[in-house]
């Protein structure tokens, strides 16, 4: 990236930060959750969301994360569908809220 780039994020930010481009929206979502996650961590999920519906394991393939999909209602996850992972010691749950 250059200077350009770096220093619209700091701006942004108002601080110094380091900014990192994927090529697609798979490979984004796949760093993103490289960063937040632990090893042997997992990521409670709808059976549609994109993340396991639309990139079909990326993240499970490339760094090694389980996507324990759960039953929702709408496809939203919820107290009764967390219940089915409740034994999982190390889970980290993400939401996406779309309006």
């Amino acid at each position: 990236m250059d200077e350009t780039g770096a220093g619209t994020f700091c701006r942004l930010f108002d601080r110094d930060v380091v900014t990192q481009f994927a090529y697609g929206g798979t490979g984004a979502n796949v760093f993103a959750l490289g960063c937040l996650l632990r090893p042997a961590e997992a990521v409670v999920c709808s059976r549609v969301a994109h993340v396991t519906y639309d990139e079909t394991g990326a993240a499970e393939r490339i760094i090694g994360t389980k996507l324990l999909e759960v039953e929702t209602v709408d496809g939203k996850v919820t107290p009764r569908g967390l219940s089915s992972v409740a034994h999982c010691s190390a889970v980290s749950i993400t939401s996406n809220q779309q309006s």
